[in-house]
């Protein structure tokens, strides 16, 4: 092998023992980055879950709220109609029975004038 052989051969060899050093660094930092990212989606991963589960709560709660607001709807309803039948629909009834009462006292008073006036008219 003649020497411009040789030093053609030992700079080839030096380019490739510097392309190897630098595909050994960078295997070592393809895996330090490749690990920095499962981290990184592992933390939001985390967050995210976090965040679900603050909102799964905040939901149960705000349903919880709701049903209690309803029932307590519902409870102020009843009393409001219960208050209403104590102050108008129980006056009216008893209202009504009396003026009943006097229709059937007049209605009596009708019948015993028609039943006098039929009387003098057979007489």
């Amino acid at each position: 092998m003649s020497e411009a052989a040789k030093k053609e051969a030992d700079v080839i060899s030096g380019k490739l023992d510097l392309l190897a050093n630098r595909f050994e660094g960078f295997e070592d930092d393809l895996d330090a980055e490749q690990s920095r990212k499962i981290e990184e989606l592992n933390r939001r991963f985390d967050e995210v879950a976090r965040k679900i589960e603050a909102l799964d709560h905040s939901l149960k709660l705000e349903s919880k709220n709701n049903k209690m607001s309803m029932k307590a709807l519902q409870i102020w309803l009843e009393n409001r109609f219960l208050e209403f039948e104590k102050s108008m629909a129980q006056p009216l009834d008893k209202r009504f029975k009396e003026i009943e009462a006097r229709f059937g006292s007049v209605e009596a008073s009708i019948n015993a004038v028609k039943k006098t006036q039929t009387g003098e008219v057979e007489q």
